[in-house]
């Protein structure tokens, strides 16, 4: 009887198509596995964009200016106001600079446009800009404090801030990512007051 040597042309088949559907199951695996760490990656970067530029938007707020000549613009979907920015550590001057800043929403993006109060009064400074802050922004909302007359101590919020000769004492911010990731941030003026009920019910 004589030993056999190799394989049959059926056998050959068999092996081959078996290891074809192991590479393709392998393979099927390995892209899902990729495309689903992307996605995560994409999503866990824009979450993160989102946190920088709220803390952004919380920390220009806190040094905002408000007066007869320098007024606090907020909207539900936008907000202006100026900004006393610190100077660089390497100059001497204890002065920062003075900015008009404004943020807004173009498209599905959230906006931040900043203008040299310098360059508007002749004294040098840049020339204003705008930089994209966020991608896949579904809605902004942004509210102000106001002191309820119907309960002492009690406060509402609303989408409007009318006394713009002052800041407001509190802003909410709230910031919705597609399809629906919700980020909210509550800041408080030092120097800003609190709005009054029959202030915010003038037209």
């Amino acid at each position: 009887m004589k030993n056999r040597k190799g394989f049959t042309f059926i056998e050959l088949c068999i092996a081959v198509v078996i290891f074809s559907v192991v590479a393709i199951a392998v393979y099927s695996c390995f892209t899902t596995g990729m495309l689903a760490w992307k996605k995560t990656e994409s999503s866990s970067c824009l979450y993160q964009d989102a946190r920088v530029t709220l803390e952004l938007m919380a920390n220009e707020l806190r040094n905002s200016l408000a007066s007869d000549k320098w007024i606090f613009e907020g909207q539900a979907k936008e907000m202006g106001f100026v900004l006393l920015a610190s100077p660089p550590l390497q100059k001497k001057s204890a002065f920062g600079n003075i900015y008009k800043v404004r943020y807004y929403l173009e498209d599905d993006k959230l906006m931040r446009h900043q203008k040299d109060l310098k360059a508007l009064l002749g004294e040098g400074g840049t020339e204003s800009a705008s930089e994209e802050l966020i991608q896949n922004v579904k809605s902004l909302n942004l509210e102000y404090r106001y002191k309820s007359e119907d309960v002492e101590g009690s406060f509402f919020w609303q989408g409007a801030w009318l006394p713009k000769e002052k800041a407001p004492k509190g802003v909410r911010i709230t910031i919705i990512l597609k399809p629906d990731v919700t980020f909210t941030k509550y800041v408080i003026i030092p120097t800003g007051v609190i709005g009054a009920e029959e202030v915010s019910q003038e037209t």
